[in-house]
């Protein structure tokens, strides 16, 4: 795992994460949005560090990464944890098992519910195939790059670390997603949490993801966006995902 921080280190903490097969630069316009408030700290999740290739294992290693690199430069706190997709459930492992002081938490598209073995298998079959193709630089993957999954200045982004991901990354991440199992938080009961989410594709698990969350935390803040697909409300409109999370961010602020 790599760390990159921007700002001032003397500014309350925003801790971003990415999700799978996303490169930590997908969070480069939120970092310019709100360094002049926030002391920005973006992790390269492991085997998405295309200068140090490494494996992904499972959500709680990354988990205990990220919460042992926050413990030595932030004191083992942060003002804001935002996690995107898969960095979503790892963002909620941090809030849960207590690893983080949080004060508020910003969940976008997180899959925190399970899936089917079959789910799993397929998703896993997919994404080999697309990890394959992507080394191969294969015609079709590229030219639907940014039609079916990135805006397509994050290509070379991707395919930095693409080229260096092994197939077990994929399948630990696919288990590790797929095999999610929630647990209430036992601390943390005073931390804001917003949870955004589309309603299209494959957003059904972000949704009742969301209906989870509000089960066991009554005061989180629901967002839905109609005709948004997975994640696109911050890939593809990231002006407009900073305005809705700095609007939570400021109601919070003052209750």
């Amino acid at each position: 795992m790599q760390f990159h921080s921007f700002g001032d280190a003397q500014k309350p903490p925003m801790l971003l994460i990415h999700g799978m097969l996303t490169p930590w630069q997908i969070w480069e316009p939120i970092a310019a949005h709100f360094t002049s408030d926030y002391r920005i700290i973006i992790p390269a999740l492991d085997a998405h560090t295309a200068e140090a290739p490494s494996e992904f294992v499972s959500i709680t290693a990354e988990a205990d990464a990220i919460a042992q690199y926050m413990q030595q430069e932030c004191g083992g706190s942060a003002a804001v944890v935002c996690g995107l997709s898969m960095g979503g459930a790892v963002a909620y492992d941090l809030f849960a098992r207590g690893l983080l002081k949080i004060g508020a938490l910003v969940l976008d598209g997180a899959p925190l519910t399970g899936m089917p073995a079959i789910v799993r298998i397929v998703m896993t079959q997919s994404y080999l195939s697309l990890i394959r193709k992507s080394k191969q630089r294969d015609p079709k993957i590229m030219q639907r790059f940014a039609k079916d999954f990135l805006p397509v200045e994050y290509l070379a982004y991707y395919l930095e670390f693409a080229d260096t991901m092994s197939e077990n990354s994929i399948r630990n991440m696919l288990h590790a997603v797929c095999g999610f199992r929630f647990k209430p938080a036992e601390k943390q009961r005073e931390t804001r949490i917003l949870f955004l989410h589309g309603d299209k594709g494959n957003e059904a698990a972000a949704v009742r993801s969301a209906a989870l969350m509000k089960q066991y935390y009554p005061e989180t803040e629901e967002r839905n966006y109609p005709g948004l697909l997975h994640t696109e409300l911050l890939t593809r409109q990231p002006a407009r995902w900073c305005r809705e999370v700095e609007s939570f961010l400021n109601q919070s602020n003052r209750k």
